[in-house]
């Protein structure tokens, strides 16, 4: 999926623009330490607390400088969490009406360029009882984008009634755009790649 995702977001961003870049649910950040060599004026990573040392630990060992003041930064993200957004977005609110005023009047923060998910929609049925982070996703992709962000949800569909449903959501609230390589979605099956 990796591969795939990589080639679909060179076709979808021209990184000699240095785009702003969101790693979202990024495991060991690989993507964003790509991002950040490929030319990304900025780049976020962001997973839960847990896995942040480890992201960190990559990033060091792939001489990337994390801090707040340069290139990269990585940061805790549980989507939908508006306290963890504000602080990813910086201290001017979200930025999902793409540099609008805010409802307190403040000016909203600049979107992100480029919005990527990599594997991040499965649910692997380990506890019943954890929370559907389907919609918290989607909140936390419109919260963070502009009119013109690219977003790319890359995932190797595991729960095909799930994951349909999911993207069926997404087609509600953006324009989607399916790779070439990405079967027709009457068509997808279990264990099919998804690039959109």
């Amino acid at each position: 999926c990796n591969d795939k995702a990589a080639s679909f977001i060179e076709e979808q961003v021209n990184f000699a623009d240095g785009p702003r870049v969101l790693e979202l649910g990024a495991g060991t950040g690989a993507l964003s330490v790509c991002a950040v060599k490929a030319g990304a004026s900025k780049v976020v990573c962001t997973d839960l607390e847990p896995v942040l040392d480890l992201i960190r630990g990559n990033f060091v060992k792939n001489g990337v400088d994390i801090d707040l003041h340069t290139v990269a930064s990585v940061m805790p993200l549980e989507w939908g969490d508006e306290a963890q957004l504000s602080s990813i977005l910086g201290n001017e609110g979200a930025a999902g009406a793409g540099g609008a005023a805010g409802r307190s009047g403040q000016t909203k923060a600049r979107a992100f360029d480029l919005v990527v998910a990599i594997e991040t929609v499965y649910w692997g049925g380990w506890d019943l009882l954890s929370v559907d982070t389907r919609v918290s996703l989607l909140d936390t992709i419109q919260a963070v984008s502009g009119p013109d962000t690219v977003t790319v949800l890359a995932f190797t569909l595991r729960d095909a009634g799930r994951e349909k449903t999911l993207l069926q959501w997404a087609e509600e609230r953006f324009a989607v755009t399916y790779s070439a390589s990405t079967k027709a979605f009457k068509d997808l099956e279990e264990g099919d790649v998804v690039l959109a």
